[in-house]
């Protein structure tokens, strides 16, 4: 297996959370380092030790190894300053870790998680990411951080949005909150674009589920600026990617908690078609990648369908995968089989001009 081999698979293991974690040769050094530092030189090199003081050294080792792991990527705040809607001082944020993968809710402080790939020797194309989990959570490991690290394999920068939630005990107007985030989000990239090494006009969006619905919410709502300062091409994605996708709002297709939560159950008519994407549609769209699977009980493949005929309707560049299994919310996990839908990302990408020459 080799060094980095055993690396990965002991820091898996042990239930450490590493995005973007890129085994360099530097990177085993530092460990190899720590060990003899944290774990030996305090024995005086005899291994046969009270077991609480061999403890105390490994778990020096591992603060270190998760520090190392989260090294490769950059947090940034969307809002340096004051957020704009909030309606809380402190900080709310729930965070909860089960089988090595990250859920958030009640975020306060949206941020944006930079992953740049390796030496590369060009600007690139850039992804944000939006992950999923019904409005009320972001599944934010499995549809976000394993996501990125994957486009960085591709040579593709990634962004994982942790975007505000509708919430009012949160934020006034709490629909508008999540758009607006994905918006800033976007701005940033094009902002930074010349820092982060990104091509400012391959900048596309992705999004699972309700993340899905946000994703395609701000594919089809650019002329609705809500960042102050921002300019429609600032916000508006060069590309959009929408796997198992929430996409309307109307009572025959929609995800009931999405709904409930974004716009409420006693939602207006003019508030269910402003938010049913099939029906906001026009030709200045960007191309669009839709994946869905056809036995999806939670958010019906229908969804994704009554899309991508409103894209051909209006001869917007369109693609549709549509899998004969997998349910719902697989994102991308370790060795999943699940995984496959990947391959149809890579080629929309390829297709795109996205991936580097």
């Amino acid at each position: 297996m080799g060094c980095k081999g055993i690396l990965k698979n002991t820091v898996f293991f042990l239930g450490l959370e590493c995005p973007g974690l890129r085994v360099t040769g530097q990177m085993i050094m530092l460990i190899l380092l720590l060990l003899l530092f944290a774990v030996i030189i305090p024995f005086g090199g005899n291994m046969v030790v009270r077991s609480n003081e061999m403890w105390r050294g490994v778990f020096v080792l591992l603060l270190a190894v998760a520090w190392v792991c989260r090294a490769d990527s950059q947090v940034v705040p969307l809002w340096p300053d004051a957020v704009p809607g909030n309606v809380v001082s402190e900080d709310l944020e729930e965070a909860a870790l089960r089988n090595n993968e990250t859920r958030y809710s009640k975020v306060c402080q949206p941020t944006l998680e930079v992953f740049l790939p390796a030496q590369a020797s060009q600007p690139c194309g850039a992804v944000m990411i939006c992950p999923g989990g019904g409005y009320a959570r972001l599944a934010y490991t499995h549809e976000g951080v394993w996501v990125a690290e994957e486009l960085n394999k591709l040579g593709v920068a990634a962004a994982v949005l942790k975007y505000r939630l509708p919430d009012d005990q949160i934020s006034s107007e709490r629909n508008l909150r999540p758009l607006q985030d994905a918006q800033r989000g976007l701005q940033l990239l094009h902002e930074q674009a010349g820092a982060w090494g990104i091509d400012p006009t391959r900048i596309g969006i992705m999004g699972f589920s309700a993340g899905g619905h946000l994703a395609a919410t701000a594919s089809t709502h650019f002329n609705d600026v809500l960042v102050e300062g921002a300019t429609v091409e600032q916000v508006k994605p060069d590309f959009s990617i929408l796997v198992y996708p929430v996409i309307s709002m109307t009572s025959e297709l929609t995800h009931k908690g999405s709904r409930d939560r974004l716009i409420g159950s006693e939602a207006s008519d003019a508030q269910v078609r402003y938010y049913s994407n099939e029906q906001q549609v026009t030709a200045e769209m960007s191309p669009v990648c839709l994946v869905h699977s056809a036995d999806d009980r939670t958010v019906k493949v229908e969804n994704s369908l009554c899309l991508f005929e409103a894209l051909r309707a209006h001869k917007v560049p369109a693609e549709l995968h549509v899998l004969d299994r997998g349910g719902h919310g697989y994102g991308l996990r370790p060795h999943a089989d699940m995984n496959r839908w990947f391959k149809c990302l890579e080629g929309f990408l390829e297709g795109q001009g996205v991936l580097s020459k």
